[in-house]
């Protein structure tokens, strides 16, 4: 009965540890998404649709990632003026039908900023079975699309009048 207890026991803590280090893991990972989807959401809204903001996009989306640490510390993102693909700030065009994001550096076509990046973190109980460290991957993705003119027939207000009203000198 004890050689029974003992081994039982020995098995709980194993698996007590494991549940600590990857409940660690999911934490940290929720951590550091919620840090990118703050910088994807700072970066898009200085998008101005022109190539002029960029070095600015890139600058308010480092700021944000940073002012959202995560468990191990604070994300610090490249600003990848390249604009690679792989980078951790990238600027692009998002397309909502297909629901997929293309790096784009032309200023007139950008409307999403993404922002990536991948960390790791140390383990407790796993370093036991030589496991020293578990990875974090956050991606987000913000878009902000230019406004639109509302055309002729088209409310501009909620009660209901068109801009074609006041274009057309009063001949409605």
């Amino acid at each position: 009965m004890l050689l029974f207890t003992f081994v039982s026991l020995v098995f709980l803590l194993v698996m007590g540890g494991f549940a600590i280090d990857f409940a660690y893991q999911v934490t940290a990972k929720n951590e550091l998404q919620r840090s990118m989807d703050a910088a994807a959401l700072a970066g898009a809204g200085k998008l101005g649709f022109d190539d002029t903001v960029f070095p600015t996009v890139r600058q308010f989306s480092q700021q944000y990632a940073a002012a959202n640490p995560y468990r191990v510390g604070t994300v610090n993102l490249d600003l990848n003026p390249a604009n690679t693909p792989s980078g951790n700030i990238v600027l692009g065009i998002w397309d909502g039908a297909a629901a997929s994001f293309t790096p784009s550096l032309d200023g007139t076509r950008v409307n999403a900023v993404q922002c990536q990046v991948q960390r790791t973190i140390p383990t407790s109980f796993l370093r036991l079975l030589g496991f020293n460290s578990l990875p974090l991957a956050a991606s987000a993705v913000a878009i902000s699309n230019p406004p639109a003119n509302a055309g002729c027939g088209e409310p501009i207000l909620p009660i209901g009048f068109t801009r074609c009203n006041f274009e057309q000198s009063w001949a409605f």
